[in-house]
């Protein structure tokens, strides 16, 4: 059987010390390798503080569920994308509340355009371009009426085909079946982080197209600036409310599903 990577690397480091001979090297190795597995077990928890923050770097197919609550509270403040999705939560809940936050977002355009969700992506790329593939893969397989198209359904479909994809373990369907992707749509490099990406320049290429919808005397008082401003509050308001439509009680769900 092939040696596991994690356990020869760990018995290479081993092999190493026995060489050195210094104990006070091998106190100082033994309590740094106790530093990280600490701080991986505050990642998993949720916990991102200290040496636990490098996990914003990380993919995870399964994200924490306490990540998963954190994020999806960060957009209500910049429903456009928070910064802080960026640097606060692990890049795969981040991408979770960014389809939650995405699809809300999509709704009201449908609404406000009236026309459909592919629709309001082709126009929002014309208002302001973004790469769509990600945007139109989680669209598409959102329509699905299979239950486990939830947000954290989708991350974890798209996250596991690119992690495969990385690992030069993903194989072309021979039959493409309907709503279901032969191919990764993500960045194997980057996962996560790239499936956020998308998500995000989606969300504010919506943006966009919303201001071009509303009525330039919305306010004849402002000047050019100041109506974008008056036109990008209206988007985070009802976003907002399509975002809270859809949960709590359905990131709930999803987090429950994810423990």
């Amino acid at each position: 059987m092939e040696p596991h990577p994690v356990v020869e690397s760990a018995h290479r480091i081993g092999r190493e010390l026995r060489e050195v001979g210094s104990a006070g090297v091998s106190r100082a190795v033994i309590a740094d390798v106790e530093e990280e597995i600490t701080a991986a077990g505050k990642a998993e928890r949720g916990d991102l503080t200290g040496r636990a923050r490098q996990a914003v770097m990380l993919t995870r197919v399964t994200p924490s569920p306490a990540q998963i609550a954190v994020a999806d509270r960060l957009p209500h403040d910049v429903p456009m994308g928070s910064p802080r999705l960026y640097t606060e939560v692990e890049p795969s809940a981040a991408a979770v509340a960014a389809i939650h936050w995405f699809l809300a977002a999509v709704t009201v355009m449908e609404r406000l355009a009236e026309t459909t969700a592919e629709d309001a992506v082709d126009q929002a790329e014309q208002v302001e371009y973004f790469d769509s593939a990600v945007a139109r893969t989680v669209l598409r397989m959102a329509s699905s009426e299979r239950p486990d198209r939830t947000p954290l359904g989708i991350a974890q479909e798209l996250l596991q085909m690119a992690v495969l994809a990385s690992r030069g373990m993903l194989l072309a369907a021979s039959e493409p079946v309907p709503d279901e992707p032969c191919f990764t749509a993500l960045d194997p490099s980057r996962p996560a982080r790239c499936l956020l990406d998308g998500l995000v320049g989606g969300i504010q290429a919506l943006a966009a197209l919303h201001a071009t919808y509303l009525d330039p005397e919305l306010d004849p008082s402002c000047d050019e600036v100041e109506w974008m401003e008056l036109a990008r509050k209206h988007f985070d308001v009802a976003v907002r409310e399509e975002a809270a439509a859809r949960g709590p009680e359905r990131m709930a769900e999803l987090v429950v599903s994810s423990a």
